[in-house]
């Protein structure tokens, strides 16, 4: 989930730079469509390297992207995108299931045995 809010920053900051060079709006429907399909590629790879690892889908990545387009996301009036992919993965961060154990490193869940008991 992090490397997917990786993914969109870096897709968002690229495409905001050339979104800025060329004068296209950043709310268009195309301008999130191109960001979506970038995002949506890098995502798939990342996912081929993982066991089990599954992809959000076109519609959720679109809609995640719109949301932090979205000028009110912070409730005011100007709006900063890269800001709100951040604050969205600080958010997830601080869930207990991606938060590291106090000082130590991640270690793999131990297997449950269950007892031949009838």
């Amino acid at each position: 989930m992090l490397q997917y809010f990786e993914v969109v920053e870096t897709q968002l900051r690229r495409a905001l730079k050339e979104a800025a060079a060329a004068g296209t709006p950043t709310r268009d429907p195309s301008f999130i469509e191109v960001i979506t399909v970038r995002v949506q590629e890098r995502i798939a790879d990342i996912a081929a390297q993982i066991p089990g690892a599954s992809t959000p889908s076109f519609q959720q990545i679109r809609k995640n992207l719109e949301t932090v387009l979205d000028p009110a996301f912070f409730g005011n009036a100007k709006g900063d995108p890269i800001k709100a992919v951040r604050s969205l993965q600080q958010q997830l961060r601080c869930q207990p299931e991606y938060t590291p154990p106090k000082g130590g490193m991640w270690k793999r869940a131990k297997q449950v045995r269950r007892s031949n008991v009838r």
